[in-house]
């Protein structure tokens, strides 16, 4: 490694957190070489790092200050700032009851959710349920549809994807045709997030089964006018790399975000899904500013960034995830291995990864996330525009059972 490789890594992790400061969304797919050319010059210009710190100030966003703080003497190796007072360049604090490990990171004190039948999910308003998101960010609920459903619903995901990759084979990726069919995703190769629509009976069938069980639950936290936000299947080929660690929602400041969940999703498993196939993998109770703060160090690059070349990373896959696993020891994780119908709710601040997958069989997640009416026009979920701000949670039945829609994509 070069000597300079040290301060490039910092300034693609800075880039990573002050993404909701500057507006510059990192492109994780694109090649790392190009990605260092980029900002080897950024690095270079310490006028641009200092501005993105009094940017934080002046927004209060302490957390955020403190990062850029240490990564700006990291890269640069100048002397502390003045600007800033000693307890925003702390560390921040540890959460109530998490020992804090050695790495500056924090570990809960047990390993993965809590798990909620589907018959006790709706119970007293879901507040079995809502207190668990509240306290983990996460919860599991078994059973939430059935095996039939599921199955019915996994051959529908499958023909959707065959027909999208078809639809779409001589368009390019992000163009407008490619984003009537797909999502965004991390790590894109074998990987897809195709959009669904709710013409099909599969699609409703699932759905009403699933709000059945959390509709209570997500009302309680999101209220009643929370609209629907994705609809979409999330398909992992064998093959499929793991993907960085991340949230969906960056928590900032002033935004909402920081306060309390703003969007909640369900990743439903449409068969069983185990260790090989690339479960998603969560780490709970990282749903908060703290934790986010605790996790975007650059001792954690390796988790949240996969800085190799795309020529590189067939040589260097296996020494980078070595690394991360190491990484990840110091966090209490927990793997989704899912039985067909098990459904992972989780609030979309907290840091997951897609796991790689190494097995021969395909991995499918049905989901679908609900946001917050007051934030609904700011965001852009991954769901068909035909759908986009029509449907609220309290009217799901209504919308569920109606006649169906003309039919459109999958």
């Amino acid at each position: 490694m070069s000597p300079a490789a040290p301060c490039i890594r910092a300034v693609l992790l800075l880039l990573l957190c002050v993404d909701k400061l500057s507006g510059y969304h990192l492109p994780c797919a694109s090649s790392g070489r190009r990605l260092r050319q980029r900002l080897v010059c950024a690095s270079e210009d310490e006028g641009w790092l200092q501005a993105k710190l009094k940017i934080a100030v002046a927004q209060e966003d302490y957390a955020t200050a403190a990062r850029i703080k240490g990564l700006i003497d990291t890269v640069t190796a100048s002397a502390p700032l003045e600007m800033l007072p000693p307890p925003l360049v702390a560390d921040p604090p540890a959460l109530p009851g998490s020992p804090r490990a050695t790495s500056g990171s924090f570990k809960q004190l047990r390993n993965g959710p809590t798990v909620i039948s589907s018959a006790s999910a709706a119970a007293n308003g879901g507040a079995a349920v809502s207190a668990a998101l509240e306290a983990d960010g996460l919860v599991r609920v078994d059973a939430a549809i059935t095996p039939r459903v599921a199955s019915e619903l996994l051959r529908y995901d499958d023909n959707a994807l065959e027909e999208a990759l078809r639809e779409t084979s001589e368009h390019e990726q992000f163009d407008d045709e490619w984003q009537n069919r797909f999502g965004n995703v991390l790590s894109r190769a074998c990987r897809h997030d195709v959009k669904l629509g709710l013409q099909s009976p599969p699609v409703r069938a699932a759905l009403a089964s699933l709000l059945t069980t959390l509709q209570p639950a997500i009302c309680r936290c999101l209220g009643e006018n929370a609209e629907l936000y994705e609809l979409a299947a999330l398909i992992s080929l064998p093959g499929a790399a793991r993907q960085p660690v991340h949230p969906d929602t960056p928590i900032t400041a002033g935004k909402g975000t920081d306060v309390g969940a703003t969007i909640l999703t369900a990743f439903c498993a449409l068969q069983d899904i185990d260790e090989t196939m690339g479960p998603t993998l969560f780490l709970p109770a990282t749903h908060t500013a703290e934790a986010h703060a605790s996790f975007f160090t650059y001792e954690n690059f390796d988790l949240a960034f996969h800085s190799t070349d795309d020529d590189e990373e067939e040589e260097e896959g296996g020494k980078h995830e070595w690394k991360t696993a190491a990484l990840l020891e110091s966090w209490d994780t927990w793997r989704a291995t899912l039985s067909t119908g098990d459904v992972s709710l989780f609030d979309s601040r907290c840091l997951h990864s897609g796991g790689a997958n190494t097995s021969p069989t395909p991995r499918a997640l049905f989901y679908c996330s609900f946001i917050k009416a007051d934030y609904s026009s700011a965001c852009d979920g991954t769901l068909l525009e035909s759908l986009r701000g029509k449907y609220t949670l309290k009217d799901w039945r209504e919308w569920v059972t109606a006649p169906m829609p003309p039919k459109g994509p999958a």
